[in-house]
């Protein structure tokens, strides 16, 4: 019973990370500027035309998503949008490894743990992957402020708490609600 276990969920795992590229594909083929992701992309261009965040840009939001997103802009003043979305694709991968390397603290079986990733990936990159968003970069130091938390609890050093604290200054700073 436990191999047909397996096979269903290597199965199911293959399906998810096709659908994660068919996914990925779709957004760089066909992007999409929405109106938050046109919004943050004016301020990115403002910001590294030169002006200061909060003085010469006026904005309610955190910078360093906004920052991170607009890097395109300091090669080109007027970058194709899928530069920006694929760093928003980058940005939602790396929390797939941060969750994956959550999963495998609570879950032993990799089949689970590749097949949890995936769903997570998938369902980041559905909801945030198509258009530029800020909320897949505080996701990845929310959940970095988790491994460290965890890590603390096993090894009782103080240091994964100053590190698991800058991370969720960091998520913070990447969106305001983060």
């Amino acid at each position: 019973m436990n191999s047909n276990l397996n096979k269903v969920l290597n199965v199911l795992t293959v399906v998810v990370f096709l659908l994660i590229a068919v996914l990925i594909t779709n957004f760089i083929l066909y992007p999409i500027v929405s109106a938050d992701s046109g919004y943050y992309l004016a301020i990115a261009r403002e910001f590294y035309q030169g002006k200061t965040y909060f003085v010469d840009i006026g904005t309610i939001y955190n910078p360093l998503a906004i920052v991170t997103i607009g890097l395109p802009f300091l090669f080109n003043s007027n970058p194709d949008i899928r530069y920006h979305i694929l760093i928003n694709i980058g940005i939602i991968i790396l929390a797939g490894f941060c969750f994956y390397k959550l999963s495998t603290s609570f879950l032993k079986k990799k089949e689970w743990n590749y097949l949890l990733t995936g769903f997570f990936v998938l369902l980041l990159l559905y909801n945030d992957g198509r258009h530029v968003i800020l909320e897949p970069l505080s996701v990845v130091f929310q959940l970095l402020a988790l491994i460290f938390y965890l890590n603390y609890l096993k090894t009782h050093a103080v240091s994964r708490l100053f590190v698991m604290g800058i991370c969720i200054s960091l998520a913070f700073l990447s969106k305001q609600y983060g």
